[in-house]
């Protein structure tokens, strides 16, 4: 299977863009280049001439699993539903209430509503805050 990427000119352009801002003296600020790295997978991934590696990469982030802990501990707060804990998780609905009741001895559901610092949540409402987690 040839997982390269296609050469073509706005790749190229990109990485001209990047490579300006190594030539300062001053490093670019983490964020920037957190979003020059998304833009550079993005542009890799809607390219068509891309296809398989898009699919290899679409492959292999759905089929990894991310701790439900960390995943529960870092977003309690945020008034999302089930289904994306689950998603950001990697896992579909019944699994993560499977493998939640495995890990916290409890429902999700009733876990977030005693959470402290989570009087607010709802499971009803809809997503209030967007995560950048599954990087793909």
């Amino acid at each position: 299977m040839d997982l390269k990427s296609r050469d073509d000119e706005s790749l190229s352009t990109y990485f001209q863009s990047v490579l300006s801002y190594f030539s300062k003296t001053e490093s670019p600020p983490k964020e920037l280049l957190t979003v020059k790295f998304e833009e550079f997978i993005l542009s890799i991934l809607s390219d068509r001439k891309n296809k398989m590696l898009a699919d290899y990469f679409n492959e292999v982030g759905s089929s990894t699993k991310i701790s439900i802990r960390v995943v529960m501990e870092s977003n309690f707060t945020y008034n999302m539903k089930l289904e994306v804990f689950a998603r950001l998780s990697g896992r579909s609905l019944s699994t993560f209430y499977r493998d939640f009741k495995k890990i916290y001895n409890t429902s999700a559901q009733k876990w977030l509503t005693q959470k402290p610092g989570a009087d607010q949540y709802s499971v009803t409402t809809t997503i209030k805050f967007i995560i950048p987690c599954l990087n793909i």
